[in-house]
């Protein structure tokens, strides 16, 4: 029985689904794989307790980066050098660890692509940027897209636009990019200014998708320099039979004009005003609450959706009843052009705010959001996973948004988002809480 249960636990590993095999087993034996599993989940301080003197090049990856990422960064920056080294350390998981600790020590990463790391085209440009080496990074980029190395790493376009003077060339990149992955093209609605998640607009004819009405929640407060352009994003999708729903949350400044002028011109969007500041996650519960569609889906209200977007999330779920939800990606960029990630590379990242789910599936077996600060957009992604199995959903690999990378953002501010380098020990608590209580579930099935 033993023997099966360590077989089961290892086939789930090699599987990725990590909250079941932490729910299988609690065997010390197993000590190295629960680092593992806890390290790929993001239980940073789950995974460094577990083990101190790593064995193989997978532990010491694990171990080194969850010490950096959970506020011990010298010590896992130390580990990871000393593993490296003494040869414990190489090849794919070298290459992985350089990637992982970029976001932690830039200086290491670098260190480590100097010794030989084998690393993507892609990561070694956006080092050099992040270095402030331009010149070199510029030459790195025009090189490898010249090889025809953009088609398997679109990523590419997007350093190359960073690397690029502002001179009116990043959308031809951003096209390139989003042509790359079998995206529509898009223009500049200001060709004065660079591109931003405000300066976008279709390219496309509007409304030629039918099928069952998606509502798109979304949350607002004091944006209003910036929802009018979020909101025409989704008015403008190839999907015609959505609907919008704004839940301010006691804005000071002119959004709920900028949102009523929008409701007026088109009855797709509906306005709800709250009486004081909830937070975030309480106003999305609200527009959940208030949905009428067979479908839902989120976005921020500085945020900028791909015109095919709603169409090709929904298109798996309308072809396979066993669907429950489908996952999107997306890139960020800043008000001057600038694409961006936290963890330096990839820039393509999975966009939290995607997940686009039956709504009464959803709410009869997962419920809504919980009302915290800051993290439960993860959270809800798991529980739907949980509830709905590793069979029940789907994550399109093309970036289908572009988020607004600005100051004061949910993702920005100090008190709920992650600096570069930095930890939010808030969210680290948060992010380990909710994903005991879902390994837990699974112990339970």
């Amino acid at each position: 029985m033993l023997q099966f249960r360590r077989i089961q636990f290892q086939y789930l590993i090699s599987t990725n689904r990590f909250a079941e095999a932490l729910a299988l087993s609690q065997s010390d034996g197993e000590r190295a794989g629960r680092a593992w599993a806890f390290y790929r989940l993001g239980c940073y301080r789950s995974a460094s307790a577990l083990v101190r003197e790593p064995r193989s090049g997978r532990e010491a990856l694990a171990l080194g980066v969850s010490l950096a990422a959970s506020g011990q960064n010298d010590a896992g920056v130390e580990l990871l050098r000393k593993a490296r080294a003494n040869g414990l350390l190489k090849g794919r998981q070298l290459a992985a660890a350089t990637e992982a600790i970029a976001a932690y020590s830039l200086e290491t990463a670098a260190e480590f692509v100097d010794a030989g790391a084998p690393v993507s085209s892609g990561l070694r440009i956006a080092l050099l940027l992040a270095q402030g080496r331009r010149d070199e990074a510029l030459a790195a980029a025009k090189a490898a897209i010249d090889r025809g190395n953009g088609a398997r790493e679109p990523d590419l376009f997007l350093l190359f636009a960073n690397a690029m003077p502002q001179d009116g060339t990043q959308l031809d990149l951003a096209n390139a990019y989003l042509s790359s992955h079998g995206l529509s093209p898009v223009a500049l609605i200001d060709q004065a200014k660079p591109m931003s998640a405000s300066n976008l607009a279709s390219r496309v004819a509007a409304g030629s998708v039918r099928g069952p009405l998606v509502t798109v929640t979304m949350p607002a407060y004091n944006t209003g320099a910036r929802i009018g352009r979020s909101i025409e994003s989704l008015l403008a999708q190839t999907y015609r039979d959505i609907e919008v729903v704004v839940v301010d949350d006691a804005s000071t400044d002119d959004t709920v004009a900028v949102v009523r002028e929008l409701a007026g011109r088109d009855p797709r969007v509906r306005l709800i005003v709250r009486d004081g500041n909830g937070g975030p996650y309480a106003a999305r519960n609200m527009a959940l609450a208030n949905a009428r569609g067979m479908f839902v889906t989120c976005q921020d209200s500085d945020d900028w959706a791909h015109p095919e977007k709603i169409a090709r999330q929904v298109k798996p779920l309308l072809k396979d009843k066993g669907l429950f939800f489908t996952l999107s990606n997306w890139a960020r960029v800043d008000d001057h052009g600038h694409f961006y990630a936290r963890q330096v590379y990839p820039l393509t990242r999975l966009n939290p705010a995607s997940p686009l789910f039956r709504r009464e599936e959803a709410l009869a077996q997962a419920g809504y959001y919980e009302d915290v600060r800051t993290g439960a957009d993860s959270e809800y992604i798991a529980r739907l996973k949980l509830v709905f199995g590793w069979r029940g959903w789907k994550r399109l690999r093309q970036p289908l948004s572009f988020g607004a990378h600005r100051p004061g953002s949910l993702m920005t501010d100090a008190g709920t988002g992650i600096a570069r380098g930095g930890v939010n020990l808030e969210r680290l608590d948060y992010w380990e809480e909710w994903s005991a209580r879902h390994i837990s579930r699974f112990a339970k099935r």
